[in-house]
């Protein structure tokens, strides 16, 4: 798979390692507590220098570094939190950013993410 090239809704250039979605305008934007679960797109790559620039997003198919909001464990399910941080999930039907390849031990660590956009499926 390609990067994905989407113009960005803010200044993201501080937001390199978060989770995007897209936007009601099409355009990438950080996820907020208000959209947790709604148009995950991926991993915040280059974040341009301004709102309105040209942004690169890891999405399906790539493996790219990622902000944990807590400690997670190599193999968990990982989505989106209300602070564009990584946290586990293992809820029904919950948007599933992707798999952790590697292990966060706390709050701001960085892990690796392979990027599968679903939804995950307990049964």
């Amino acid at each position: 798979m390609a990067m994905l090239t989407l113009i960005s809704a803010s200044d993201l250039k501080a937001s390199e390692r978060l989770v995007v979605e897209v936007d009601g305008n099409g355009k990438a934007a950080l996820i907020t507590a208000a959209s947790v679960g709604n148009n995950v797109i991926g991993l915040l790559v280059d974040g341009g220098a301004a709102s309105g620039d040209p942004v690169s997003v890891a999405s399906h198919g790539e493996v790219a570094w990622g902000i944990a909001n807590a400690a997670i464990t190599a193999g968990a399910w990982v989505t989106a939190g209300a602070n564009s941080k990584l946290v586990t999930t293992t809820t029904d039907v919950n948007e599933v950013l992707g798999k952790a390849l590697t292990t966060a031990g706390a709050q701001n660590d960085l892990i690796m993410v392979m990027v599968n956009l679903d939804t995950l499926s307990a049964s």
